[in-house]
Order: structure tokens, then sequence, then C-alpha cells
């Protein structure tokens, strides 16, 4: 669904979700697939966390 969504290969989609695993944003667990980890779980002072927008979505 994310490759149709954004018109990209699996393999890209992998590397985003490696990136953002890395950052401690999401987790991926075997049988239970990726999941968005709670906001304490994510390196506040890594760069990238920094510049990105958070908002309320989901709150």
């Amino acid at each position: 669904m994310l490759c149709e969504t954004f018109t990209v290969s699996r393999t890209v989609i992998r590397e985003a979700l490696t990136a953002l695993a890395e950052k401690g944003l999401v987790a991926a667990r075997q049988g239970w697939g990726t999941v968005v980890l709670d906001r304490e779980s994510w390196r506040l002072l890594d760069p990238m966390v920094l510049r990105a927008p958070v908002g309320s979505a989901g709150r």
C-alpha cells in the first residue's frame, strides 16, 4: 500500500522504515508489523526528528 501511495519501490519503503527505527520513531516486530512508538522513545535530539513537524494527530 505504501509503495502505491508514494509511487516508490519496496526497497525505498524498507530503507525509510529502517531510518525511522534508528531514530526510535517506529519498531518492526515479526508477526506484529511496524508500529509507531510513544514519543518517550523518540530520539528528540536527532536533527531529522527536530526538523519534523509534530502535530497532535491521533492524540
